[in-house]
């Protein structure tokens, strides 16, 4: 190779080399900002779905709230309804990850105190994630194909485990044996309904279901009321 090759191909090396640097790094910023807008636009979501359920909800609005073009909700989601179920879905991963998989692996409690446990930490989940329960409280008013969807789909099998866990519990003679029915609504009304009704406790009784010692005398209350219906 003559010197004046060499001396191109390190001139072109030397140029080249920090634009494709700089390519990459446009790629991940890139990259980065699509999951940042796929993000914000499920948060979003979630609480819209949550506040006026899915036939209140546009993806018009959505997108603006987010700071996205309406386009982009349909590229990373397709439809509206393929939204919802990702946010319903997301919001069972976390029901998974933050409460049914720590209750499976407690360990050194008695089966009393894992019972105890069980309602304690279900009703602070709620109070942490409260549009997790508006979300089925709004789903579950109408026989909607959205409804057969998240029965089939997400809650026959986590109710699978809830009945087999207090049919355990009823044998043992730990828990009151009561309707399935019943127990879900009664748990599931006791613990979430004050922060469902957020804006009429604010109204009637001056009382703001987001500040911390609200939630919290709320979830004493719920926890003591529950334990003394359920646990023998």
């Amino acid at each position: 190779m003559s010197l004046v090759s060499q001396v191109e191909l390190i001139s072109t090396e030397t140029e080249t080399a920090p634009v494709v640097e700089t390519v990459e790094k446009v790629e991940k910023k890139a990259v980065k900002k699509d999951v940042d807008a796929r993000v914000r636009i499920l948060e979003i979501a979630l609480t819209a779905f949550a506040d006026r359920g899915f036939d209140g909800v546009s993806t018009t609005e959505l997108a603006k709230a987010a700071g996205v073009t309406q386009p982009l909700i349909h590229y990373h989601f397709k439809s509206k309804k393929a939204l919802w179920q990702t946010v319903v879905r997301n919001s069972f991963a976390v029901l998974n990850e933050e409460y049914i998989q720590p209750i499976h692996r407690a360990t050194g409690l008695t089966h009393v105190e894992k019972a105890e446990k069980a309602i304690e930490d279900f009703v602070a989940f709620v109070a942490r994630r409260s549009e997790f329960v508006q979300i089925l409280m709004s789903e579950s008013t109408q026989k909607t194909a959205r409804l057969e969807w998240l029965v089939e789909e997400l809650l026959e099998p986590c109710m699978q485990d809830l009945k087999n866990a207090y049919a355990e519990g009823v044998s043992m003679g730990i828990l009151v044996d009561l309707p399935m029915a019943s127990l879900v609504s009664l748990v599931l009304g006791a613990a979430s309904q004050f922060f469902v009704m957020g804006s009429l406790n604010m109204q009637l009784f001056s009382v703001d279901v987001s500040e911390e010692t609200h939630s919290q005398a709320h979830i004493d209350t719920v926890v003591k009321m529950l334990k003394k219906a359920l646990i023998k």
